[in-house]
């Protein structure tokens, strides 16, 4: 582990355990696994997008010992959304980022009809070849601490 992942966990640590819970329960928090390159791409898009500044973004593999985290988000083979204190992972967390970018892509989320089992059956085997067909990272896009994302 690099000495600028451990700068950053422990910063982070400090950042969200006095923040976090006072001013994030309007926000979108996303977790994503920040070694993949289509994840990373998703991320950047939504930076770019977020017009009402309401999502905050982390990679799982920097989130550390945060206590606020379910205990099933030790593995990274989901995105992770934590909106008004309930946690949606898979095609529901995707649906809920496209519900909140705003127009244009509010429209994906009429994908939501679909049934949970066919939507989510799709994020895995996308997920499943996430690496092969878009890359892995060596290191997590960064991240902004003490933004609003």
């Amino acid at each position: 582990m690099s000495a600028a992942t451990l700068w950053r966990r422990s910063h982070l640590n400090l950042h969200f355990s006095t923040n976090f819970h006072l001013n994030t329960y309007n926000k979108i928090l996303v977790l994503y696994d920040g070694k993949c390159g289509l994840c990373n791409s998703v991320i950047k898009f939504i930076r770019q997008h977020d017009r009402k500044k309401i999502f905050m973004t982390l990679p799982l593999q920097d989130y550390g010992d945060f206590q606020f985290l379910p205990k099933q988000l030790s593995h990274v083979d989901s995105v992770w959304v934590k909106h008004h204190n309930h946690w949606l992972s898979e095609s529901s967390a995707v649906f809920e980022i496209f519900t909140y970018l705003g127009f244009p892509y509010s429209i994906l989320s009429i994908l939501k009809i679909l049934p949970v089992s066919f939507t989510n059956a799709i994020y895995r085997w996308i997920a499943r070849h996430r690496y092969q067909w878009f890359g892995r990272k060596n290191e997590s896009c960064d991240i902004e601490i003490g933004s609003s994302r």
